[in-house]
């Protein structure tokens, strides 16, 4: 129920707790017994975190707004006025009165300062997002912020890490790998591996201008795989100036752009474009109301991953440390953690795994 229906399962889960808390208190209210204490002291710890949590929200709820971004495939990008002091791949929970007056929602981070934050659009909070977006695209809506919240693996410290994400799932894998770019300095020896699965091409905009910045760092070694689209594909590569240098795909064609990406052309209110919807005898022209100035390569069809992950592995020594980072649907992440399960030798070098799953 967490994954499908957020909101009745928070509902549900609050609820239960301030039943269970009181029925027991209840059961057995007799202050010389130590049921009744206990169940004071844990109402007590669960009412303050309560409050904490309230505290934060209102901090963070003044002088911010949100402003949202319809993008290609039903997604949404919320950019916040405001900062957060956060570590790479953490979450918080996203409170937009507009959109739902009396609940907060978990999003990964993709940036912290400012805050932003990609959404893929289901039934409920994420609807509604991205259906205010296409009626209102100027608009900005106050809003507010509860956290961080989550810990990850400090990845700047390894000397090979390997991210894997799928979809939307690639907001944890931007915020790591952005992080290393910009924190980890150019002379230390590191290098990393991208992986990124989408199912349409048009899913490469939702992340434009962090892929701009992990292509222009040549520890990043970007791999875009597209299981879905055709394969007359008109978003080519950045991944490699000659063509003749890459093992990834050869399907190649430029897009000239407005400058401004993200943004619809024509705004008539209509959903934005999927791969489902588009009109094979016009050709794919769209794409350059939709992406920036740039091109992208990727492979058509699902990655390997075990054959990505050992040869990352293979590629260090023996002393040196791996690192792991997958996010996306069930099925990549059981993949991935056979993989690195595989990986692990007593000779070899040393795998650290982190794992982050969709829903909640």
């Amino acid at each position: 129920m967490s994954e499908r229906r957020y909101e009745v399962f928070y509902v549900i889960h609050i609820s239960m707790i301030i039943v269970v808390l009181i029925t027991v208190g209840l059961h057995r209210p007799d202050l010389t017994l130590r049921t009744l204490p206990i169940v004071l002291f844990a109402g007590s710890i669960w009412f303050l975190d309560r409050v904490l949590r309230s505290a934060k929200t209102w901090w963070y709820f003044f002088g911010n707004t949100a402003s949202i971004i319809a993008l290609p495939n039903n997604a949404s990008r919320v950019v916040l006025r405001r900062s957060i002091k956060a570590s790479p791949g953490a979450h918080a929970f996203l409170w937009i009165p507009a959109i739902r007056a009396a609940e907060t929602h978990p999003v990964t981070l993709v940036s912290t300062n400012p805050v932003e934050f990609v959404m893929k659009a289901h039934d409920g909070f994420t609807s509604d997002l991205l259906k205010h977006a296409l009626e209102a695209p100027d608009a900005r809506l106050r809003c507010s912020l509860d956290g961080p919240y989550g810990a990850t693996p400090d990845f700047k410290t390894f000397d090979k890490v390997v991210l894997v994400a799928g979809g939307s799932g690639a907001s944890f894998a931007f915020a790591i790998a952005t992080d290393i770019v910009r924190n980890v300095h150019p002379t230390k020896k590191m290098s990393v591996d991208f992986v990124w699965v989408v199912k349409f091409q048009e899913t490469l905009t939702w992340f434009e201008k962090e892929v701009r910045e992990l292509r222009e760092d040549p520890r990043i070694n970007l791999l875009i795989h597209c299981s879905v689209s055709a394969a007359n594909s008109k978003v080519p590569s950045l991944l490699s100036s000659n063509p003749e240098d890459s093992d990834i795909s050869v399907n190649r064609a430029v897009a000239v752009t407005p400058p401004r990406s993200f943004q619809y052309a024509e705004k008539t209110g209509s959903s934005p474009p999927t791969s489902a919807s588009r009109d094979p005898e016009k050709g794919d022209n769209w794409i350059s109301k939709t992406a920036s100035l740039y091109s992208l390569e990727f492979q058509l069809g699902r990655p390997n991953v075990p054959t990505l992950i050992r040869r990352a592995v293979a590629e260090v020594g023996a002393n040196d440390r791996v690192a792991v980072g997958v996010c996306g649907p069930a099925s990549l992440l059981h993949d991935t953690r056979d993989a690195v399960a595989a990986c692990i030798t007593a000779d070899g070098p040393s795998v650290t795994m982190h794992s982050e799953t969709f829903g909640w």
